[in-house]
């Protein structure tokens, strides 16, 4: 970038002013970098019922307004990322950046639809106004776009909660009909049901998405859209690089069994398309455990059928380890370099059921494919192994008394205590199941295959 041109500078610091225009941009940066800020935390917080940010945006525009020089520095970055809300002043903040000279900055676009509390039955005209539509119905103005987000600001329970009160119901099977037609319906009878297909309808109708490589959908309920069914919405996918998708943590609802004939049609929504894709991300939430086996019911990751010929890296968070996620990676591992398991459970290692999947049994179906790329297996669990085993007990499998007083007293640490659980019925949280680590930890197989497994992605990684 060129120097600083010869201009007044009497609002601005001459030491500043001086440095070079890459420490400068440093340093400004840093000012602006909020402070405390957790990249674990998701993109969307119904706690605080926010957006996340990760930069002081308003810091960033008030050095940018304190002279031409530093505008023309700094509107960059703060149109790198813009948030476009369900209202019609956020929709003509973007139009104005879009029109403007701007426009070409923009990296990132965050589509949020929030749904606030006492809005369940207001019209689709108030939730979703026309110029929201026009918005993002012109994505080409934006030329540099790559990223764009949609998140769900809804507090989903709280619909329940106002659909119980109205009609004496909650959620039923009529409301989640495998019909497309039926949910399109649903969406022209209710304002709050059409909020979270309209802009992605509206999405669908661009002619062309130049640069968009990565698409991520945050706290998706579990509630058919009618635009997942749709071609345009397909037709989108196949360009993806990077494709996001996380659930709702919703509340008591775990035992409705329309969670599960909405799972069903993950695959056909979404993973049956990402011919292309590279970065898969998925997170199941706290609530809605997929992969789990119990209780007679299989919440399905739908993964049966993708075909990723491209595929580099994956992270999945809060699902359980089942064989469908087993035979995905195996036939993945051709291109894999990067898996990421966090909050990820195994189910009951001690009981013989052959819909359980112990944790060597990953492992193992990862080594028996000869992984070549794979530089990176990261396992990231959610509680310390303290939580994990309950201490002050006697096993209450027949171990032998002296082994399990030498692992009392001994260092366990997390990288040998490998999570096993179940998801509560009522609640849906997994939670996790002593007998079956102890007898982990016993049998030391999850701990052997696993070491074999990091042997061999460190070999990798040490050819690269």
């Amino acid at each position: 970038m060129a120097s600083p041109p010869a201009v007044d500078v009497s609002g601005s610091s001459p030491k500043l002013w001086s440095l070079p225009v890459e420490l400068q941009e440093e340093i400004i940066t840093h000012v602006a970098r909020l402070p405390d800020r957790n990249d674990d935390q998701p993109l969307v917080s119904l706690d605080v019922h926010r957006l996340r940010e990760g930069r002081d945006v308003l810091s960033l525009l008030n050095w940018s307004s304190s002279c031409k020089w530093f505008r023309m520095l700094l509107a960059p970055r703060c149109f790198e990322t813009i948030s476009l809300w369900n209202t019609k002043k956020s929709a003509l903040a973007v139009q104005a950046v879009a029109q403007s000279e701007w426009s070409g900055s923009v990296r990132e676009l965050r589509y949020v639809a929030q749904l606030k509390e006492g809005q369940e039955s207001c019209s689709i005209e108030e939730l979703h106004p026309p110029e929201i539509s026009y918005v993002l119905r012109e994505l080409s103005r934006f030329v540099n776009l790559e990223k764009l987000s949609v998140a769900f600001l809804i507090d989903y329970k709280g619909i329940w909660t106002a659909l119980f009160n109205r009609q004496g119901r909650g959620l039923s099977h009529t409301d989640v009909d495998d019909d497309p037609e039926h949910a399109a319906y649903e969406e022209n009878r209710y304002g709050w049901r059409a909020l979270l297909s309209a802009g992605l309808h509206a999405i669908v109708q661009n002619s062309s998405y130049g640069c968009l490589s990565a698409l991520e959908i945050h706290n998706l309920g579990l509630i058919p859209i009618s635009v997942f069914d749709s071609q345009e919405f397909h037709n989108l996918l196949p360009q993806l690089k990077t494709f996001s998708l996380s659930f709702s943590e919703l509340t008591n609802l775990f035992d409705c069994s329309y969670i599960v004939r909405t799972t069903e049609r993950l695959g056909k929504w979404f993973f049956n398309n990402l011919s292309s894709v590279e970065n898969l991300s998925i997170d199941a939430g706290r609530r809605v455990p997929l992969g789990a086996h119990n209780y007679f019911v299989n919440r399905q990751l739908s993964l049966r059928e993708a075909g990723m010929p491209n595929l580099r890296s994956v992270k999945f968070q809060n699902v359980f380890i089942c064989k469908e996620l087993v035979v995905f990676l195996q036939n993945h591992i051709g291109t894999l370099q990067s898996i990421t398991l966090e909050h990820c459970y195994a189910t009951y290692a001690h009981q013989r059921h052959v819909r359980n999947t112990q944790w060597w049994r990953l492992f193992e179906g990862l080594i028996a494919k000869a992984p070549t790329r794979l530089v990176s297996f990261e396992l990231i669990f959610a509680r310390e192994e303290e939580g994990l085993i309950d201490w002050e007990t006697d096993s209450p499998l027949p171990y032998d008394k002296e082994w399990y007083s030498r692992l009392r007293k001994s260092d366990v640490r997390q990288r040998n205590v490998f999570p096993y659980g179940m998801a509560s019925k009522k609640s849906g949280l997994p939670y996790p199941s002593t007998e079956s680590i102890q007898h982990s930890l016993h049998e030391g197989r999850d701990k052997s295959s696993y070491l074999s497994l990091m042997t061999i992605v460190e070999s990798n990684a040490r050819r690269r």
